[in-house]
C-alpha cells in the first residue's frame, strides 16, 4: 500500500527524516516507534500527504505522493477518503461547533446524501459512546472523549488507512482500554498506522514494527523480537538505565520504561 524509497525531509532548523526505506502491506497493523523527536510524527504527515519528501518517493498503490499529485482532484478526494491521520492533540483537529456536527463535517464534504450521513452518525455514536455527547461542545469535553470524537470524525468516512499519533497519550485507564479495544477490533479490516513510544501497549496494538532515531529507520521486526531487544531500546531512548540501591549498598542497573498508564515503573 504505500511503499517508501530513501525519503528525507527537514524543518529550517533540523533534519526529520533521513533515508527511510521501507514498505506497508494493506491491512497490516503497524507501529512507528521512537522517542520524542525521533520523526515519527512526521513520517505519519507524509503519509497522509500533509507534507512531502523533500528527497527520495512514497507512493500510495503506485502513486507517487506529491504537491503535484494532489493538485489532480480525482486523485486528492480518492486518497483524502482512503487515508485518515487522528492528531496526538485532538483539539487541533477537532472545530465545529458540536460532536454531532464534527462526524457530519467530512461526509458533507463527500457530498453524501443527508439521510445517509445522519444513519452513519447515530451508527458511529452509538458504536463509539458518545451518544450522550452528541449536542456537546467538543472543546468542554475531556481528553479521552476529545479523542473518540477525533477518531469518530475520521472513522465516519471508513478509510482504508487509518494513522494515529500517541493515541493512548494523556488518557485515563478507561479511555486508553476503549483505544486498544478499537485498534484490535480493526485488526484484519484495514491498514493501521500507530506512532507511538507506549511498549505496554505494542502487542496489541501491531503485527510489525519499525524503530526510528534520531530520522532514521534502525530497526524493523515483530513487537516481541523488538521488546526482547534491550539494547535497542536503551539506545533508541524508549527505555532508559534506572538504578537502585539494593540492601547492604549494591547498586544495580535496570532497563526501565516509564509509560505504564498506572504511573507504575516497568522493569525488564
Amino acid at each position: 500500500m504505500f511503499d517508501l524509497n530513501e525519503v528525507s525531509f527537514r524543518y529550517p532548523d533540523a533534519a526529520a527524516l533521513c533515508g527511510v526505506t521501507l514498505s506497508i502491506a494493506a491491512r497490516q497493523r503497524i507501529a512507528l516507534l521512537g522517542a520524542n523527536g525521533s520523526g515519527k510524527s512526521t513520517l505519519l504527515r507524509l503519509l497522509d500527504g500533509l507534507a512531502f519528501a523533500e528527497s527520495g518517493t512514497i507512493t500510495f498503490n503506485g502513486k507517487c505522493l506529491t504537491s503535484a499529485q494532489f493538485e489532480e482532484e480525482a486523485f486528492a478526494f480518492d486518497f483524502r477518503r482512503r487515508v485518515a491521520l487522528v492528531f496526538q492533540n485532538p483539539d487541533v483537529q477537532l472545530f465545529n461547533p458540536t460532536v454531532f456536527d464534527e462526524l457530519a463535517f467530512a461526509p458533507l464534504q463527500l457530498r453524501w446524501p443527508n439521510d445517509e450521513i445522519r444513519a452513519r452518525i447515530a451508527d458511529l455514536l452509538q458504536t463509539m459512546g458518545l451518544a450522550h455527547l452528541a449536542e456537546r461542545a467538543p472543546h468542554r469535553l475531556s481528553e479521552g472523549e476529545k479523542k473518540r470524537v477525533a477518531l469518530a470524525s475520521v472513522m465516519i468516512t471508513q478509510p482504508d488507512v487509518l494513522l494515529l499519533d500517541e493515541p493512548t497519550a494523556s488518557l485515563d485507564p478507561r479511555s486508553r482500554n476503549f483505544m486498544i479495544e478499537y485498534l484490535l477490533d480493526c485488526r484484519g479490516r484495514r491498514t493501521v498506522i500507530t506512532a507511538t513510544h507506549d511498549l505496554h501497549i505494542l502487542e496489541e496494538i501491531a503485527d510489525y514494527c519499525f524503530v526510528l532515531h534520531e530520522g532514521r529507520l534502525v530497526a524493523a521486526g515483530a513487537p516481541n523480537e523488538l521488546l526482547a531487544d534491550e539494547k535497542l531500546l536503551r539506545e533508541t531512548g524508549l527505555v532508559h538505565a534506572h538504578r537502585h540501591r539494593h540492601e547492604g549498598g549494591v547498586v544495580h542497573s535496570h532497563p526501565h520504561d516509564h509509560h505504564s498508564p498506572s504511573g507504575a515503573h516497568r522493569h525488564s
